[in-house]
């Protein structure tokens, strides 16, 4: 097995270099500076949220599926809300137009609640 070390340094090198122009374009940086604000928002949130939401959540006593699937979101509250903000800002951004691509912001949110499912479920199966 031969590896051609100057062509992978090529195809590394052009590689860094379209990232390094799709990250500098001003549309993309819009979205990723909407994507942070979003993560600390929903982080500020669930911070302010989640003790109130515990308390009731102790609450739960006759159903323990019910309330594994409380904790399960409990425990992931910042996803939840980053989710909900990011689909908004996804859904506003596409009907806007502004920025001329929602990309980014998309992928991000498809990400997130796929990652939030996934691990929500996960932990509710268990």
């Amino acid at each position: 097995m031969n590896i051609d070390l100057s062509a992978l340094i090529a195809t590394l090198t052009n590689l860094a270099a379209l990232t390094l122009e799709y990250v500098s374009r001003p549309d993309t940086l819009y979205q990723i500076v909407i994507v942070a604000v979003l993560f600390v928002g929903a982080l500020f949130l669930s911070r302010r949220l989640q003790p109130a939401i515990e308390a009731r959540a102790r609450v739960i006593k006759g159903d323990p599926n019910l309330l594994r699937i409380v904790i399960a979101l409990l425990r992931r509250l910042q996803w939840v809300f980053f989710c909900a903000f990011a689909g908004v800002a996804t859904l506003l951004a596409q009907s806007f137009k502004w920025p001329a691509s929602s990309q980014l912001i998309s992928n991000v949110f498809v990400l997130a609640l796929a990652w939030l499912l996934i691990s929500v479920l996960s932990r509710t199966l268990r």
